[in-house]
């Protein structure tokens, strides 16, 4: 009977094992926790005495609802009995539903619930021979019973088929047998019937309960297997963040002094040294630089496992790629007599979409090894066209050595972190055996794949493949930009603590004819600029009293110039999140240390947008007036006394001309000049050459086409003028709208970069008054419109004249 009232409960343990110790085995055999068995207990016995109560109740209840028909169909003493009998039934269900209230364990609602089946169906029975169970041959109650089960869902249909069991046992047992039912024999055929339904019951509830209680502790075992997943999660990102942080630290710390000893070096190979001085600096300077790389796998790697790492797809010529890096690993094979060749198969284009650096990276790594260990013969170095999509292109690269092999046994170690093949390798060759786990993680993460096959004594083949969209040739008329050639003479404040680093930056800096002046921390930095008169700033991120980021955020919040001047962040910070938050800082651009050169002026230039001057040669005396007139004409000009001392200087370093000022040191020069990799342009001077013929030449020799028509050909050109016709007719309108504050100062950037890149100097000048003033600068809103108007006819008349109906 119970079983049909709730046949969903999770029927329990005694209340004793509830409170068994933890390392208590409960009498199933299935908890080994007390706690855990507890707790699933307290749950159960809940919703057993919810079922129970749902139970008495409902049975109650359709007894109770009988009392309307005893009214209408009885009266005297009969009437009085089946009211009485009904009241005893609901202070029964009353007492009842208070000890169900309290405190229980599963046994004991159980029991209760029995106990209450009894006293109902006992005191149901005096009362069987209503007038309405008599009708319809006594059917009436089991229909009753069984549109109560058909329409009641759930535990409700149970407690509805209980009260028609009730109901059923007294029409069989006193209906349809004996004509009186108060005799004893009924009790007790009533009470056997509730003994046996216990019983049987018993057994159904041990069965369901052993079943709901691995249900319970299967999902228990999936909840604890979650938790400790999460936690070793959450304990991963921990030391990801922790060796995050020690990179970060630990990059700071190395490249610091690194940059010191780079940027000395490089200053002292560019002046002019014996060739035994400029050999051992040149050691030295590359053993730095082979330590930078280390630097740069360990924070390679930390990237790639972080998955913070980002992949560039652009067009690229695989070619030129190839040919590039054959052309850095050359020198390195050649210094131990061995050849490399490169066979790329006619059928793969020459232009394809993808991450071109990071092959690059690829193909260094591997062809790097190679020739480290190979001692005679050469390499070969294979890209053949595997393709299983028309609209993909897929490459299978190959690096073959002749060198000794790897065994089968040491495959399994190439490509862990920190791991050689064999540790005599990194005793003979050094190396940290990182190059190749790099390379296995960034082939898979552009989606490829990569294998080695070596046979021991046969050297070794190191194979990947990658997939590339085919892409289009540049559009004919484009240019490749041209070289850097060094700025003028800029104005540049720079922050920084670090004695070493102040110093080799500020030679760098006074070395290209750059004013230097030195804040030691933030807050000085922010007061100098405050004061005005820079070109540009160069910041440190990491000062004492203020960082260089919220230096910068305050700079930014000065008023007029000193507020807007470029700010340029030279850190030693090199990982990934770092340019973003320069330039949320508002900076211009972020240099990692240590830094080249032509890396610096490069992003100077671009900061500053000054013009780029050129890097001169002049061989040949100590001709100090000649040296001034180069210098008035804006170009920076390094003297070399004899020819001998200039191939030195060439050697060391790249420069845009070279001017001799006798015909012997040129006739000299020419030879050693066509040498170089990048000759540059060779021309004799002479003390009588006018400034305006000395002006001409130098802008002969280093100049190339800037003007924009020129770099984009005329079809993009008109292009760009039609554009800037519709974006220049928008600006208009809104200025005649009378739009003012930050929209105003927005159009007037907008209107200022397009003019300059137009080389519209008018537009420009006006349209950089009005970002200089304010919204009531009533003249210099006038201007802007008035620029603005006369632009827009002049590039309206060049487009007309270029129309082909004209």
């Amino acid at each position: 009977m119970v079983e049909a009232c709730g046949h969903d409960l999770p029927y329990r343990l005694a209340h004793s094992i509830m409170t068994a110790r933890t390392t208590t085995i409960s009498s199933t055999g299935e908890f080994t926790d007390g706690h855990l068995e507890a707790g699933f207990n307290q749950g159960s016995v809940s919703r057993a005495r919810a079922n129970a109560r749902l139970c008495v109740m409902s049975t109650t209840m359709t007894s109770i609802g009988f009392a309307p028909l005893d009214v209408m169909m009885l009266d005297g003493d009969a009437l009085a009995f089946f009211l009485g009998d009904r009241l005893l039934i609901a202070l029964w269900c009353l007492a009842v539903m208070i000890a169900l209230a309290r405190p229980a364990s599963y046994g004991r609602v159980v029991a209760l619930t029995y106990v209450h089946q009894y006293v109902f169906f006992t005191l149901n029975a005096l009362i069987f021979n209503h007038p309405v169970l008599l009708r319809h041959g006594g059917a009436l109650m089991p229909l009753i019973a069984i549109a109560l089960f058909m329409f009641l869902p759930g535990s409700f249909r149970a407690s509805a088929l209980l009260s028609a069991f009730a109901a059923g046992i007294s029409l069989l047992f006193w209906g349809g047998l004996r004509p009186q039912p108060e005799a004893l024999l009924d009790l007790g055929i009533i009470f056997m019937l509730t003994v046996v339904a216990y019983v049987v019951g018993g057994l159904a509830r041990s069965q369901s309960g052993r079943m709901q209680r691995e249900e319970y502790l299967h999902i228990e075992r999936e909840r604890q297997t979650n938790h400790n997943l999460m936690q070793a999660k959450e304990a991963a990102e921990a030391g990801a963040r922790a060796k995050a942080d020690f990179l970060a630290v630990m990059s700071h710390e190395i490249r610091t002094p690194m940059n010191g000893v780079l940027g000395m070096v490089r200053l002292v190979l560019e002046s002019p040294l014996a060739e035994n001085d400029r050999s051992r600096l040149e050691t030295a300077c590359h053993s730095a630089e082979g330590l930078l790389t280390i630097l740069d796998d360990i924070l390679d790697l930390s990237k790639l496992e972080s998955g913070s790492f980002r992949f560039h797809h652009a067009p690229f010529q695989l070619r030129p790629l190839l040919a590039g890096v054959i052309a850095l690993m050359d020198v390195r094979a050649a210094e131990k007599g061995l050849t490399l060749t490169v066979d790329v198969a006619p059928d793969i284009p020459d232009w394809l979409d993808g991450d071109g650096g990071r092959l690059r990276q690829i193909l260094f790594n591997l062809i790097g090894n190679a020739v480290k260990f190979t001692q005679a013969g050469g390499v070969t170095i294979t890209a053949c066209r595997r393709d299983d999509a028309s609209d993909r292109v897929g490459v299978e690269f190959s690096v073959i050595d002749t060198g000794p092999g790897i065994a089968e046994s040491q495959l399994s170690r190439l490509f862990q972190p920190f791991s050689q093949a064999d540790a005599s390798i990194s005793r003979q060759f050094g190396g940290t055996g990182l190059g190749l786990v790099i390379c296995k993680r960034l082939v898979e993460g552009l989606g490829g794949s990569i294998g080695v096959d070596t046979p021991p004594g046969k050297g070794s083949r190191f194979f990947f493949r990658l997939d590339f969209a085919p892409a289009r040739a540049p559009q004919a008329g484009t240019i490749a930009p041209p070289a850097m050639a060094p700025l003028t003479p800029l104005t540049v404040l720079l922050a920084e603590d670090n004695p070493v680093n102040q110093h080799v930056a500020q030679a760098m800096l006074e070395s290209g004819g750059h004013h230097v002046t030195v804040a030691i921390d933030g807050a000085q930095a922010v007061e100098m600029a405050a004061r005005g008169g820079f070109d540009l700033i160069l910041m440190d991120m990491q000062m004492p009293k203020i960082d260089g980021l919220e230096a910068t955020r305050r700079i930014r919040a000065l008023p007029g110039r000193a507020g807007s001047v470029p700010i340029i962040a030279l850190t030693a910070n090199a990982l990934p999140g770092d340019a973003a938050r320069c330039r949320a800082a508002g900076m211009d651009g972020h240099i990692a240390k240590p830094m080249e050169r032509r890396t610096l002026e490069a992003a100077m230039a671009q900061a500053t947008g000054t013009d780029l001057c050129a890097d001169l040669l002049l061989v040949g005396g100590d001709d100090d007036a000649m040296r001034r007139r180069l210098s008035r004409l804006g170009h920076r000009v390094f003297s070399a006394a004899t020819a001998a001392i200039a191939t030195n200087m060439l050697a060391a370093r790249p420069f845009d001309a070279v001017l001799t000022l006798s015909p012997g040191d040129h006739d000299a020069l020419g030879d050693f000049i066509a040498t170089l990799p990048l000759p540059p342009p060779l021309h004799a001077l002479t003390t009588e050459t006018t400034d305006i013929t000395l002006a001409a030449i130098i802008a002969d020799l280093t100049t190339v086409p800037t003007r924009l028509e020129e770099m984009l050909g005329p079809d993009h050109m008109t292009r760009i003028l039609t554009l800037f016709v519709a974006s220049a007719r928008e600006g208009l309108t809104a200025l005649e709208a009378g739009i003012d504050g930050e929209s105003l100062q927005a159009l007037a950037h907008r209107i200022k970069g397009s003019a300059a890149s137009l080389e519209m100097t008018a537009l420009a000048d006006a349209a950089g008054r009005v970002m200089q003033g304010n919204a009531l600068d009533i003249g210099a809103r006038h201007d802007l419109q008035t620029a603005l108007q006369k632009a827009i006819v002049s590039v309206e008349a060049k487009l007309c004249a270029k129309s082909p109906e004209n």
